[in-house]
């Protein structure tokens, strides 16, 4: 049978053992985070080319950080502040899992990732998970207090079905699921479906000595997305990048690309045409 969450014996830090809720703030050191959102639908997604839906609805929390110093400088390191091992967990109270979603060729919108935030300053981090089951009405959410400057803290949430701002399975927004839908995606180069005319991306072969000169964290023109990637070739104004956390090849726009990355792109696809000429 479910076994409800059971409030846990406060201790001398604020943030360890206490399951704290929504609205309620978290201290740690000088620093405060609030659970403030909490809800299901489709995730909003931005990238270099546009801003989209995810097509699957997900649980979304909304977490505000904040510097209560007032002379010391922190890095906030983001949830999760890792792609390969996160330092957040969501569970139910029937003892079910839910994964942490992570959208490598995009960025959740709203999400501040890693920031340093001086005395004062803000943060949001919209930390993404599966859509729990129906069965579930109650949620624990825990964080690595390490992306806060503190790896012995774990900061814990405790959400009721109530916290999920009354949103249907279906999230309340079918219309929103329906243009998330048809709403163009920033996706990655299928190369077997290149036509003979086509420029293939994939036949470009990179010695492994020029890695290094051609690896850069380039950003949009907005500056609201970034990624880090190895270039690989410019073709007809559109820039064939392979991103380095996926290893897979995707193609942007010069246009929607920062005037500082464009020039560092047209001088290594300059010094590439020179070499091929020889």
């Amino acid at each position: 049978s479910a076994t409800p969450f059971k409030p846990a014996v406060n201790s001398a830090t604020s943030a360890t053992g206490t399951q704290f809720t929504k609205g309620e703030a978290v201290t740690v050191g000088q620093v405060t985070a609030t659970l403030t959102t909490a809800k299901i639908g489709p995730v909003q997604l931005g990238n270099f080319t546009d801003e989209n839906y995810s097509e699957q609805n997900y649980l979304i929390v909304t977490i505000s950080i904040k510097n209560t110093s007032l002379t010391k400088r922190i890095e906030f390191r983001g949830w999760p502040d890792n792609d390969y091992f996160p330092n957040v967990s969501l569970r139910d109270e029937h003892g079910n899992q839910y994964k942490n979603i992570r959208f490598p060729l995009s960025t959740v919108t709203g999400d501040d990732g890693r920031k340093a935030l001086a005395p004062g300053d803000t943060a949001t981090a919209v930390v993404v998970f599966e859509k729990p089951i129906h069965a579930a009405k109650q949620l624990l959410l825990e964080a690595g207090g390490e992306s806060i400057g503190d790896s012995a803290v774990r900061l814990r949430w405790r959400l009721q079905r109530k916290d999920w701002e009354g949103w249907g399975d279906d999230g309340g927004i079918a219309k929103e699921a329906e243009a998330a839908a048809n709403a163009p995606s920033f996706s990655p180069v299928p190369a077997e479906s290149a036509s003979p005319e086509s420029f293939d991306p994939s036949s470009v072969v990179i010695p492994p000595g020029e890695i290094a000169s051609r690896t850069r964290t380039i950003e949009s023109t907005n500056g609201k997305f970034s990624a880090e990637i190895i270039f690989v070739a410019l073709h007809n104004e559109t820039a064939y990048l392979k991103k380095i956390t996926t290893q897979e090849i995707i193609e942007v726009p010069m246009n929607k690309i920062a005037n500082r990355d464009r020039i560092w792109i047209r001088r290594v696809a300059s010094e590439d045409k020179k070499k091929a000429n020889h």
